[in-house]
């Protein structure tokens, strides 16, 4: 199988950029450690039942129920490869895949907006301002630039993405730019944090999700004035800001458990709970400001 993945299936995944990261983590991670030597007709009912049985004690119901996804499309292009005669993820009532974990949309109250948004850092807390009031992602909300509010809307063409553990700046997500209306309580809260923060320009190389094997210093730069940026003055790492910022926040205002001391051991890759994610539009609530 490992042989097959490597060099005929992945090759032709055609993919933004960090899809193609995250699936490779899931295949690379799950799915090829337990299965990759195998040889593809050896994968059957019996294997198949064992490695949803692993996977699910090693990581959380999301990642595993991915990785599942990934094998079952990877057996799939064997048998159209006519490689196997059918595919063993496919019509087994024996196997117990990896439940789709259910993610519903809650909306937070005004108190546990605000009582979140106090527990920021105040260079960060207009960040929030534009997930909970315009619906930005994370990343849109880090690109964000005092030039993109134009009349009484917001023109959302970039975000800040994170790429084998690098920053750049690339286009919304699907590449659909858009435009959101801007409230008055924000817009005073936007004038606010000028006062404050001067927006720093802030430089990076353009991530076309269309081509994501050109090296990142052959990539176009970009610069832009960057509303929130870190106390360094540069772009923010999603993943050091919801470590160091949000999931601190969450807990001091009582959203998720009071964070564990460092010195204790963690939990597995993948456990953590959704509950208030890092994405800011899990947090929008149901009356506007």
């Amino acid at each position: 199988m490992r042989e097959y993945v490597e060099k005929h299936w992945w090759p032709a995944q055609i993919h933004p950029a960090q899809t193609l990261e995250s699936m490779e983590y899931r295949i690379w991670g799950q799915v090829l450690p337990h299965l990759g030597e195998l040889a593809l007709r050896d994968v059957g009912v019996a294997e198949l039942r064992k490695w949803s049985a692993d996977v699910q004690r090693e990581v959380g119901s999301g990642t595993a129920y991915t990785a599942w996804v990934y094998l079952k499309a990877i057996m799939q292009a064997a048998v159209e490869d006519k490689r196997l005669f059918r595919n063993p993820c496919k019509g087994n009532s024996t196997i117990k895949p990896p439940k789709k974990p259910e993610r519903r949309a809650r909306s937070w109250t005004q108190e546990r907006v605000d009582a979140v948004r106090a527990e920021l850092p105040k260079r960060y807390r207009i960040a929030a301002d534009l997930g909970v009031e315009c619906g930005l992602r994370q990343g849109e909300a880090f690109g964000f630039a005092p030039g993109d509010v134009r009349g009484d809307a917001i023109h959302i063409e970039r975000q800040i993405l994170r790429y084998k553990s690098q920053l750049y700046f690339g286009p919304p997500k699907g590449g659909k730019e858009r435009d959101v209306p801007v409230t008055k309580a924000l817009a005073k809260r936007l004038l606010a944090h000028q006062e404050q923060f001067d927006a720093i320009e802030v430089t990076l190389p353009w991530l076309d999700p269309e081509e994501p094997d050109v090296p990142r210093d052959e990539r176009r730069k970009v610069t832009v004035p960057l509303l929130v940026t870190t106390t360094r003055g540069g772009a923010i790492n999603r993943t050091t800001w919801n470590t160091k910022s949000w999931k601190p926040a969450r807990a001091k205002a009582g959203v998720i458990p009071p964070l564990r001391s460092r010195r204790r051991a963690r939990r597995p890759r993948g456990c953590g709970s959704r509950a208030g994610s890092t994405a800011f539009t899990s947090c929008v609530i149901l009356t506007p400001r």
